[in-house]
């Protein structure tokens, strides 16, 4: 997300941050950055969840919290650039940043879609995680679809054979978009590669993913993606 000319200091003032949040495990906001990180990144598998105690500021006598968190993608924010837009403009977040096409930039960068035909398992353990793991793109992809939604973008990618890329759909009365949103993603599977980046490749060489990812940067990140009115230089 483009921030506006300000310091990073001044986004994680008290005054300018949830007004119910005051500290994590003691701390001020300002220390809390490095622990929000790495309570938002524990990646089931490869991370144990995170413990925080959170302190609440409007409410009297306020006793901290305890909570143990995980990577936000087992959520419904496994792609956060909704919430991260909510957080931005959201009166209770107190940013209040203001919407609009040329007042807005949401820059998101996927970590590559799975290819959606799986190959079917008849191991209980291996369904279970199959199913959590459709459940976490489904989440992704609605995310997307809302973000297309509210924009026009030529990053826009086909969601399904209906609404397609939602061309001409714009939320709202006025039919303007709301903000200018870019997603750079790649499908991991031979036919998406094939199509989009002119790679082909074996399922097996499909697993080379910094080939793939620098491929992508190559095709689809372009100068004149980001307009001249988000340049803070």
């Amino acid at each position: 997300m483009a921030l506006p000319t300000k310091t990073l200091a001044q986004h994680l003032d008290p005054a300018a941050t949830p007004k119910r949040i005051l500290a994590l495990d003691g701390g001020g906001v300002r220390g809390a950055l490095t622990l929000v990180v790495r309570a938002s990144t524990a990646a089931p598998y490869y991370f144990k969840p995170y413990p925080l105690h959170v302190t609440l500021h409007d409410a009297e006598n306020s006793q901290p919290i305890k909570g143990t968190f995980a990577d936000g993608g087992v959520s419904t924010a496994n792609n956060p650039a909704l919430q991260a837009l909510m957080v931005a403009t959201l009166n209770g977040f107190r940013l209040n940043w203001q919407m609009g096409e040329d007042k807005l930039l949401v820059a998101s960068l996927g970590t590559g879609r799975p290819n959606p035909n799986r190959r079917p398992t008849s191991l209980t353990a291996k369904h279970a995680v199959n199913s959590l793991l459709s459940v976490m793109d489904d989440a992704a992809a609605l995310v997307e679809t809302t973000m297309q939604w509210m924009s026009e973008g030529e990053t826009a990618r086909t969601i399904d054979s209906e609404i397609e890329k939602l061309e001409g759909d714009i939320v709202g009365i006025s039919s303007t978009p709301m903000l200018t949103y870019r997603r750079y993603d790649v499908e991991f599977s031979t036919d998406w590669l094939k199509e989009h980046l002119d790679c082909a490749m074996s399922e097996k060489e499909v697993s080379q993913l910094e080939e793939i990812g620098t491929l992508a940067a190559s095709r689809q990140l372009h100068d004149h993606s980001f307009p001249d009115v988000f340049d803070l230089s």
